[in-house]
């Protein structure tokens, strides 16, 4: 190797990983990514989910939302699909990706009696100093019952194999039989949108 080629290769070299840095910072997930099965995951959900579903009137058409009890843009979708309750069925179902307090927090909404009622009541304790959301005893979580702790992770191997790379994520048929993505980061319009409101 001649001097020049040396030297142009030693830069490269050095130049590399700066240059990969920049390209990760770049870096944004598809916001429907290629391999998603919309048709499966409202299918799965329909039949083996477990949910706290949106109280309002009868026949509305509806959407399957996965949430990790502590995840921020969980909170957000909550709060912008709250004025569409009454024209759309949401279905919160609970995964656990994102910390210890997940699976627990997830098994108490659907060990509730009331889950929509336990599902509002952690996302109103979201923000609170303590805790984020539903208090969880980590000494305490054996005590939970089992069959409903492991329909937090029937939700969360559904939602992987559909395709799901980020949480929130859900999905919507319209009267049409389309099927079509709810994500992180939507708004009521945006929402309204994909709901053909």
């Amino acid at each position: 190797m001649q001097r020049r080629e040396f030297i142009a290769a030693a830069a490269l070299a050095v130049a590399t990983p700066a240059a990969i840095a920049a390209e990760e910072k770049k870096k944004v997930w598809p916001r429907v990514p290629l391999e998603w099965y919309g048709e499966g995951m409202f299918n799965e959900l329909a039949e083996k989910g477990s949910g706290a579903a949106s109280p309002g009137p009868e026949g509305r058409p509806t959407a399957y939302i996965a949430f990790d009890s502590q995840c921020p843009w969980c909170e957000k979708l909550y709060r912008a699909s709250i004025p569409l309750n009454d024209r759309i069925k949401f279905v919160w179902c609970p995964v656990a990706v994102l910390s210890i307090n997940s699976e627990p927090q997830g098994t108490m909404i659907l060990a509730a009696a009331d889950p929509w009622k336990k599902f509002v009541e952690h996302e109103e304790h979201f923000h609170d100093k303590e805790f984020r959301g539903l208090p969880v005893d980590q000494k305490e979580v054996w005590k939970l019952p089992e069959k409903i702790r492991a329909k937090v992770w029937t939700n969360s191997k559904i939602v992987r194999r559909n395709g799901t790379r980020t949480i929130p994520y859900g999905v919507f048929k319209t009267r049409a039989g389309e099927y079509r993505a709810i994500y992180s980061g939507m708004t009521t319009e945006d929402l309204k949108k994909v709901c053909d409101l």
